[in-house]
C-alpha cells in the first residue's frame, strides 16, 4: 500500500498547537507536492477544522491546503504559469480610470433643423434652455454640416468627412463603393469608443441611423449598433420618419422594448426622460466617473408632429407665409450679429408662392398623427 493510501486508511490529520510556525503534521505524513483529488478534499476538510478550532488556538494545517492561497501578482508583464499553482504568478489588468478633471459631455443632435430654427439663432421658436447653454458657451456662425442626417451623424461621431466614414448618402443603401456603403465604417473609431477606453461611461439615447438596412430588426447583425460602437447603454431606434406618438421598434441595448403605455405619450419626452434616468443611475452608482451622453432627437425630421399644447402656442405664427418667416428671421440674425447687416436673402425658386404653401397629406397616419401636424 502506498503512502497516500496508508495515511488515508490508517491515520487522519490531527489538530495540534503550533510552536514557532512549525507544521503540526509530522514529516512522514506530509502529502506530496502537486494537487490531486484526495489532497484537495483533505485540504477542504482541514479548512472546516480551522473554523472550529481557531477559538482554542488550534489550527489544522495541511501543506496542500496552504498551496491553494493566491500567489503574489506579477508587477507588470504577462502572467507566469508554472507547474504548480503556488509557483505561478497572475497578472491583473488595471482598472481604466478617466483623468481626475475629466468633464461630462452631452452631445444633442436635432434632426434636419435649419440655421435659424433655434431662439439663439434668430428663430421665433422659443428654446430657452438651449439659449441659456449658448449664452454661457460658444455659438458658432461658421460651421459645416451635411444636408442629410446619416452623413452628418457619421461625420460627428468619427470626426471624418462623411465619405471617409462610408456615409456619402443615407444609411440603409449600399452602393458597393467605399464612400457610399450606407454603414458606418469600422476603419475609424467613434468618439464613444475612444472615451469608453479612457474610462468614461458612454450613453446613447435616440435616433441612430448609421447602420445598413439588412442589419435592421431585432436579429441584427449588431456589429454597427450603439453597444458595438462604444456605448455602454443605449435606448434607441434605427431608422427615420418615426411616428412620434406611436414609434416603431425601440431597443434597449440589443433587445426590442415596447414604448411606455401611458396617455399622451410623445417620443421626444420619452427620450428626455430616459436620458435623465441614465445619468441619475450612473451618478448614483459611480458619481466620480465622467459620462458621455449622445442624445439624438427625431424632432425636426418629418413627420412634423407636436403635442396639442405646443401646436396651440404657435398657432397663427406662420400665417405670414414662408417668405415672411425667413425675412423676419434674417432681421433677428442681423440684430444678433450672426450675419452681416448687408446679407440679403436668395430669391425664391420659380413658381414657389411667397405666401403660405398648401399642405397636403402625403402619407397614411393615425388620427393622432394628423392632429399633430402644425397649423
Amino acid at each position: 500500500m502506498d503512502r497516500a493510501n496508508k495515511n488515508h486508511a490508517g491515520q487522519a490529520p490531527v489538530c495540534l498547537p503550533l510552536r514557532n510556525g512549525e507544521n503540526a503534521m509530522s514529516e512522514d505524513k506530509k502529502p506530496k507536492r502537486g494537487l490531486d483529488r484526495r489532497s484537495l478534499l483533505l485540504g477542504a476538510a482541514g479548512g472546516v477544522a480551522v473554523t472550529g478550532a481557531a477559538a482554542a488556538g488550534f489550527v489544522t494545517l495541511d501543506r496542500q491546503a496552504r498551496s491553494l492561497r493566491t500567489p503574489a501578482a506579477v508587477e507588470g508583464g504577462p502572467a507566469q504559469i508554472a507547474e504548480s499553482f503556488q509557483d505561478s504568478r497572475p497578472a491583473y489588468a488595471e482598472a481604466v480610470t478617466a483623468p481626475a478633471d475629466a468633464p461630462n459631455i452631452i452631445v444633442i443632435v436635432l434632426d434636419d433643423i435649419g440655421f435659424a430654427d433655434l431662439g439663439c439663432y434668430g428663430s421665433e421658436i422659443a428654446t430657452p434652455n438651449i439659449d441659456a447653454i449658448a449664452g454661457a458657451g460658444l455659438r458658432y456662425s461658421n460651421f459645416r454640416t451635411c444636408a442629410m442626417c446619416s452623413p452628418t451623424r457619421a461625420a460627428l461621431m468619427t470626426g471624418l468627412n462623411h465619405h471617409s466614414a462610408a456615409m456619402g448618402w443615407l444609411a440603409d443603401l449600399d452602393s458597393g463603393y467605399p464612400g457610399y456603403r450606407g454603414d458606418l465604417t469600422h476603419e475609424a473609431a467613434t468618439l464613444a469608443e475612444v472615451l469608453q477606453e479612457k474610462g468614461w461611461n458612454t450613453l446613447h439615447v435616440g435616433k441612430w441611423h448609421v447602420n445598413v438596412a439588412h442589419t435592421n430588426g431585432a436579429n441584427g447583425p449588431t456589429d454597427n449598433w450603439p453597444t458595438s460602437r462604444g456605448f455602454d447603454r443605449a435606448y434607441w431606434f434605427q431608422g427615420h420618419s418615426t411616428d412620434y406618438f406611436r414609434p416603431g421598434e425601440l431597443l434597449e441595448g440589443t433587445a426590442p422594448v415596447e414604448p411606455p403605455d401611458r396617455p399622451g405619450y410623445f417620443v421626444v419626452d420619452d427620450l428626455t426622460d430616459r436620458a435623465i434616468a441614465y445619468i441619475n443611475t450612473q451618478k448614483s452608482i459611480d458619481p466620480e466617473r465622467p459620462f458621455l451622453l449622445q442624445l439624438c432627437y427625431p424632432a425636426g425630421h418629418s413627420p412634423l408632429q407636436a403635442p396639442a399644447a405646443d401646436r396651440d402656442t404657435y398657432r397663427g405664427k406662420y400665417d405670414i407665409g414662408w417668405d415672411g418667416v425667413r425675412t423676419e428671421r434674417l432681421k433677428r440674425q442681423q440684430a444678433l450679429g450672426l450675419v452681416p447687416e448687408t446679407t440679403v436673402l436668395p430669391p425664391l425658386a420659380p413658381g414657389f408662392p411667397p405666401g403660405r404653401p398648401c399642405r397636403r397629406r402625403s402619407r397614411s397616419c393615425s388620427p393622432a398623427t394628423w392632429r399633430s401636424m402644425p397649423a
